[in-house]
């Protein structure tokens, strides 16, 4: 069948625009290409606000998982994590469109270490109008992500709003890491319409018909130049940055409580004892001379529980996965009064939780020696003559023949753990109870307090607490 008249040029057109459609996004996408080329090479040269600017036109023009990648890596170098994070998350369902696993994995483990660095923002707008358009720093904010969370860069932003008709507003809010901000868009006020202007009347007794004296045109109004910006001010910067080496040194008192009943004390060298024989007789053995009677002269000396003071040191060494996430050995040793020492430590992990407020544990093993009461001593007997001593293969030996009361215990071979509480005092962080500049680029830190509460268990028997608390100062 013959196609009409009328349907012969109504084809036409529509081949027309498919033609004029698929040349202009065949030179969109040349556009992109030579963009994001100009981008990468700007990127190598550590032109960063330049390559990203070249790389989000590429994207804008042709939206592409790669460009996607490569602008979220740019904005992450820039400093702009809020930004990196949502171009990985572009990233992620272009990838999957263009099924691309290897890209969509790859933003999402670079979207996964951004998740505690930006900053969050939730813009409402409670009184819409046609056309209304809300930006941070020049970018709009779709209006999908309008009151809900929406990830943005750390610091101070602008956050303006806009509509046909109706008056600019804008505001400077300041953005913090890890931290929501709530921010409400006014309703816009309508834009004021030039009154129109009146039609020159004739003046009394002049034609109808006489041209009115030609006025001379008002000057243009001056433009309304928008206020100066401030100077940005990041404020503190974050006392630990990630993946960098972290060192913290401190000075700890407290106390440490151990139960180590059982040890040799030397001492009890030449101290001799009796046992019974099975003959209704009395043996003598002297503590240490195992030779002269076999299986006898073993003997061992039972202590009483002892509080005392410590003073010493802690050392921490780690890694930082993240700026509130570190990881790395932690070591306490010291003295132990009134006399002894102390020395323990392990791997150990160290996180902000909320505020200036850290938590970590360690897992300990370690070792202490102390002087406690001798509460009783005991010596072997030879296995023959167990029946005869109440088939105990020990018996007391009695105080008189112990000439001392005390002694040094040394308490093994100790495992077990402690927790970390720990406050940021001063530092260059948003989070210290006291925020300050850094000293340096190269060096800063923050000064801490913090307790480091424990329990090990000794080997065979016995248990150590410890509560050692002080100050420290963390530094990378």
């Amino acid at each position: 069948m013959r196609a009409s008249a009328t349907t012969r040029p109504t084809t036409r057109f529509i081949a027309a625009c498919g033609v004029i459609f698929a040349i202009a996004s065949t030179a969109d996408a040349q556009d992109a290409a030579s963009l994001a080329h100009e981008g990468e090479k700007l990127m190598n040269a550590g032109k960063y606000p330049e390559a990203c600017a070249k790389l989000a036109e590429s994207q804008r023009l042709d939206p592409l998982s790669s460009t996607a990648l490569e602008l979220g890596r740019c904005r992450e170098k820039e400093g702009r994590p809020g930004s990196a994070f949502r171009a990985y998350g572009a990233a992620i369902d272009l990838g999957g469109k263009e099924g691309r696993q290897d890209r969509v994995t790859q933003a999402r483990q670079a979207r996964g270490k951004l998740m505690f660095k930006v900053a969050r923002v939730s813009v409402n707008v409670p009184s819409r109008v046609q056309g209304m358009t809300v930006t941070i720093d020049g970018e709009p904010v779709p209006e999908s992500a309008w009151g809900k969370d929406y990830e943005s860069d750390p610091g101070t932003r602008t956050v303006a709003a806009e509509a046909p008709g109706h008056k600019r507003w804008e505001d400077k809010v300041r953005l913090t890491t890890g931290k929501n901000r709530a921010i409400a868009v006014p309703a816009l006020q309508a834009a004021q319409k030039a009154a129109p202007k009146p039609n020159p009347k004739p003046s009394p007794g002049l034609a109808v018909d006489r041209k009115p004296t030609p006025q001379p045109e008002p000057a243009p109004p001056e433009p309304v130049l928008p206020p100066p910006e401030e100077p940005e001010d990041d404020g503190p910067i974050d006392e630990h940055k990630r993946n960098r080496f972290v060192a913290e040194i401190g000075a700890l008192g407290g106390l440490l409580y151990s139960d180590i009943p059982r040890g040799d004390l030397s001492e009890l060298r030449g101290v001799g004892y009796r046992f019974n024989t099975v003959s209704g007789g009395v043996l003598l053995a002297s503590c240490g001379e195992q030779n002269i009677i076999p299986g006898a002269g073993d003997c061992e000396a039972l202590f009483e529980p002892q509080a005392g003071g410590i003073v010493g040191g802690e050392l921490f060494l780690a890694w930082a996965f993240h700026e509130a996430v570190h990881f790395g050995v932690r070591g306490f040793g010291g003295a132990r009064l009134p006399e002894g020492w102390f020395v323990y430590g392990g791997p150990s992990v160290s996180f902000r939780v909320a505020g200036p407020l850290w938590l970590g544990a360690t897992f300990l093993v370690g070792t202490e020696q102390h002087r406690a009461p001798l509460a009783s001593a005991r010596g072997s007997v030879p296995e023959e003559y167990r029946p005869a001593n109440g088939a105990s293969d020990q018996v007391d030996i009695p105080p008189e023949n112990i000439p001392f009361n005390d002694g040094i215990v040394n308490a093994g071979l100790m495992f077990g753990g402690s927790i970390e509480i720990a406050i940021s005092l001063v530092g260059p962080s948003p989070h210290a109870a006291a925020p300050t500049k850094p000293v340096t680029e190269e060096l800063t830190g923050s000064f801490m307090v913090a307790i480091w509460p424990g329990f090990l268990k000794a080997l065979p028997d016995g248990y150590a607490i410890t509560v050692p608390g002080g100050f420290a100062y963390r530094f990378y």
